[in-house]
Parts: structure tokens; sequence; C-alpha cells
């Protein structure tokens, strides 16, 4: 049972963003199943590669993986595999460069399991203890004629009620197709560096 009172704001900020993220992509993976099936061009092309490794364990995204930029340039990368673990990585601009995923910045990521419960996900913001919780996104590359996105992570990620920690090293998603908001003239909005270790 989730009792808000017994969690720091940005844990709650987190499961917030967790909850409406579960929502969509569970929505968006029924609607991608039905594609493939119309057409069969779009399951043998298929999208780009996302990929880490997870305590010593291969993850790959090879259920879903998307990547949707709001107005007000927020971008939530998220791929989930077969198994139904979740790695989603949230940054605070859309724009080339290095972002910090920390207790101490508006970007963070996250691992889940959608099988179990998802109210107890591991975070990067959870901790200041850099061993168990933070580390970086590279957003390498943004293809606004593809609208595709490439970069790499690395990050540990800390759930509170288990006092437990998840190291995703070794990170890469590479051609991930991206959404922007249905306002949106099809330019990538401007993004903020508040968070951006480094940006070009």
């Amino acid at each position: 049972m989730f009792f808000p009172d017994k969690y720091p704001k940005s844990m709650l900020k987190s499961h917030q963003v967790l909850f409406i993220l579960t929502g969509f992509l569970l929505s968006l993976v029924s609607c991608s199943k039905d594609l493939s099936y119309e057409n069969p061009a779009l399951a043998q092309s298929g999208p780009g590669n996302f990929y880490a490794t997870v305590d010593g364990e291969l993850w790959q995204a090879d259920s879903l993986q998307i990547a949707a930029v709001n107005d007000s340039g927020i971008v939530a990368i998220t791929g989930i595999s077969k198994t139904q673990d979740e790695i989603s990585l949230v940054l605070p601009g859309f724009q080339k460069g290095v972002y910090a995923v920390n207790g101490q910045s508006a970007g963070f990521a996250l691992f889940t399991g959608l099988q179990g419960t998802a109210a107890d996900p591991y975070l990067t913001n959870t901790s200041t203890d850099a061993s168990k919780a933070g580390g970086i996104v590279n957003l390498a590359t943004i293809d606004t004629v593809h609208k595709t996105i490439s970069g790499t992570f690395q990050f540990n990620a800390y759930q509170q009620i288990g006092m437990t920690t998840k190291t995703v090293t070794g990170g890469v998603f590479n051609n991930i197709p991206y959404t922007l908001s249905a306002s949106d003239s099809g330019q990538p909005p401007p993004g903020g560096n508040a968070d951006t270790i480094l940006a070009s």
C-alpha cells in the first residue's frame, strides 16, 4: 500500500511519472502488436537497439522501445524486455549532451519489473549516496529527419523499500524512434540544460 506521507517529494514525483509511463507504455504495447499483424513490413523493419547489463545479466528491450517528448522538452526514453523488465530514462531537456540522473538532478532513471508491483521501482534519485543511486545518460544523436535518438547510459538505482541496489552498465539506445506531443510542429522543443553536464 502506498502512503504518501512516508516518502520524500522526489520519490512521489518519480512514482507519479512511473505510473503515467506504465499506463502509456502498456497501451502502446497493445497497439504495436496490432500494427505488426496488420503490416508485416513494420514487424520486419523494427526499431533500433536498446540494451544494457543489469547486475551482470544482459537486459534487452525486445518488447518495446520508444521515446516521448512533451511540450516542455522533457523526454522519456523507455524500453521493456520480453520478461517485462523496464528501463526508463527521463531527461529534463531534449538536446544533445550528457545528463546527470541522481538525487540532485531533475532527470532520473528507473528499473522496474512490470509483472511484480510497479510501486517498488529502483530509482536513481532516491539516495544521495552515489554508490547506491545516480548515473549519467549521454544523448549523443537526435535525428530530426528520421525522428530517432541514440546514446548511452549507466547508473545505480536504489529501491528504498527493499533497501537494495541495481547496477546498470554498458547501456545503449540506438535509433530509438521518438514522438513529439500533438501540439508540436515537427521539430524538437528547445531543451533545458539545468542538469546537463556537457551540452552541444
